[in-house]
């Protein structure tokens, strides 16, 4: 595939998991700050933390994977992350 090609899919990609990960922001705002933001914020139960935790990191894991699959050399492949990210 030609270099534009692998970038407009990665763009694709970018674009549709920033939905998905935006919309999990929206979800999680609704859950625990129903009435908005006031302060002192509300923390996040422990039951709940490792859970987040795992989102995030699972979130880092899918955008390397997508530099590793799109570019060859390394320094390609952190470029087409940066693009992800």
């Amino acid at each position: 595939m030609k270099p534009a090609g692998k970038m407009l899919w990665v763009a694709l990609f970018a674009v549709a998991f920033a939905l998905v990960e935006s919309s999990v922001v929206v979800y999680l705002r609704a859950l625990y700050y129903p009435a908005g933001f006031s302060f002192p914020l509300r923390l996040m139960e422990i039951a709940h933390l490792g859970v987040e935790l795992g989102r995030e990191i699972a979130t880092i894991v899918m955008l390397v994977a997508i530099g590793v699959i799109a570019g060859r050399p390394a320094w390609e492949r952190f470029g087409y992350f940066l693009i992800a990210f």
